[in-house]
This record gives C-alpha cells, structure tokens and sequence, in this order.
C-alpha cells in the first residue's frame, strides 16, 4: 500500500480510528521492510559462522553491522520491533556477529542490550537463552549490567530466567552481578519475584557493606508482604548466618522473624538466640560485669521478650 492510499484512507475515518489506523499500517510497512531486509542480510546464504569470521572480511562484517546500526539509529523503535518479529535462528546468527566485533556505537550496544534482548526473550524461556546471556557478558560487561538490572525490574521477562543465569555463572560473576544489583531500589511485586536469584546472589558475593545494605533494606521494607513466603524466610536464614557482615538493631530482626509464618522462622529463631547471647557476652566482657544470659525459650513463642 503506497503512502497515498494509506492517508487517504485515515482521512475518511473518525480521529480516533485514524490514529489506530495509521500505527497498524505503520507496523505492518516496517514488518515487511524489515522482513526484507532480514532474509537478505541474516538469511543462511549471507550467515557468518564462527570459522567464516576469521576466514572473510573483516570490513564486510563491519559493513553489514554498520548498516544494521544506522536504521536503528535513525529508527529506535525498530529495535524492538526487531525482537518481536525475528525468529530464534535469525536472533543467533545476529547476536553472534554483534558479540564478535569489539568497537561498535556505545548508543547502539547500549539499546540492543537494554531494548531487544528484553523485549526478544521475554517471548518465551529456553536454555538458549541462559547461554546467549553468557556470551553477552563476555563481550561487553558493561551494557551487561544494565541488561541485568533491567531483567530484575521487568516483570514480562519470565522470573527464572535469570535464577538459571546466575546459577551457571562463576563466583566473581555472581559478585559482579549482585553489586550491579544493589544499587537498585525494587518494589515489592520485582522483589517478591527475584528472591530466589537474589539469595543466591547474596550467598555468593563478597558480602560488601552495599550488597548487605541492599538486602537488608528489602528484608526490613518487605517483611509484612512476604510473610508466607518461603523464599523470603530463606533469605532472612542466610543474612542472619552472615549477621556480622551488616550488624543491625536487634529488635528489627526480632520482628522481622516474629512476624514470619513459614518452616524458615524455627531456625531463624534459633541463629537469632545464638547471636544475642554471643552479643551480650561481649558486652558485657567489656565492661567488666557479671555475665548474664536470658534463657532461650523452649517453645516457639509468638513474640520474643528480650
């Protein structure tokens, strides 16, 4: 449909109608544009495979990234449109080409980390995925940890994929991702759904004085949202096992853990004692007096009277 025919085809409907008219059209024009130019550059006959990289031009691969950079440039909502409409196939043999040269625009790097690989995986999950994320770290860490913040906040992308991501990952990469983490502030819906990713974070960093603040500041906001939630007792259960990395008062903690109704309460009840009376200990080793401990209680009670 030329350019024409599609005006004149809004002008003889309701504004409103116009308006849906035109984006429809708009949508369909550029999926058929883009369809073109996929099956011309990304199509198997003009593929790079990983032995073709070294073996043809370099200045080719540069042209036809070049290329790919100036529409998304001049059109960035394209890039998202891109992630809607291209297949698994054409996805992979794009990501590879873009993940193996090293000198491309920031501000294009920048939105294919943060606009189409969300908007491209949150169609569906597959173990492709965890990998595609592995390759993208290696080839720009920097982009990576606004991708990684991006999929902590978004909650269309599917909430296990990055549980899976960071349970394949090594020790200094969980630390890298956990403090791209901490400086986020999430709400309680983002946080509910990344407990489990953010547990196992936090078991595997470095347990810096940002990454404890971070948990321990969703611990405390949260608690009255979360207290049926397993995930969150388990996260309790491995902050008060790594208490002295963020001391804080303890009658936060007390309610924290008083207010909890999951299987994790018992033995967050029983970290607790434990360092209270190691707490008390020292105190009072330091100022010389007697030493005087409160009975653990036998029984789970409903509130602790310290």
């Amino acid at each position: 449909m030329s350019f024409v025919q599609m005006t004149s085809n809004a002008a003889a409907m309701s504004p409103g109608s116009s308006l849906l008219y035109l984006h429809n059209e708009a949508y369909l024009f550029h999926k058929s544009v883009w369809s073109g130019w996929i099956d011309g550059y990304l199509g198997k006959e003009n593929c790079y495979t990983d032995s073709d990289v070294s073996n043809k031009s370099r200045e080719d691969l540069i042209m036809y990234i070049d290329h790919f950079m100036q529409e998304c440039y001049l059109h960035p909502y394209q890039v998202t449109l891109l992630a809607q409409i291209l297949s698994p196939a054409a996805v992979e043999r794009m990501c590879r080409q873009i993940f193996s040269v090293k000198s491309l625009r920031t501000e294009f790097v920048e939105a294919f980390y943060t606009v189409f690989i969300p908007n491209y995986i949150k169609r569906f999950y597959s173990w492709s995925i965890i990998d595609l994320l592995k390759r993208a770290n290696v080839a720009y860490p920097g982009p990576f940890k606004k991708l990684v913040q991006n999929l902590m906040q978004n909650t269309e992308v599917h909430e296990d994929i990055l549980k899976d991501y960071v349970i394949n990952i090594s020790a200094k990469d969980k630390n890298n991702v956990m403090t791209s983490v901490a400086g986020l502030r999430l709400t309680a819906h983002q946080f509910m759904r990344q407990l489990k990713t953010i547990n196992i974070l936090f078991k595997g960093s470095d347990k810096s004085t940002v990454i404890c603040e971070f948990v321990v500041e969703h611990l405390q906001e949260y608690s009255c949202f979360c207290y049926k939630n397993k995930d969150f007792g388990r996260l309790l259960l491995t902050y008060l096992q790594n208490f002295s990395c963020y001391p804080i008062d303890h009658e936060t903690v007390r309610k924290m853990i008083d207010g909890h109704c999951t299987e994790f309460k018992s033995p967050c009840q029983t970290i607790f004692w434990d360092i209270y009376h190691e707490l008390q200990r020292l105190q009072y080793q330091l100022m010389g007096g007697p030493r005087f401990y409160v009975d653990r209680p036998e029984k789970e009670v409903s509130t602790f009277n310290l």
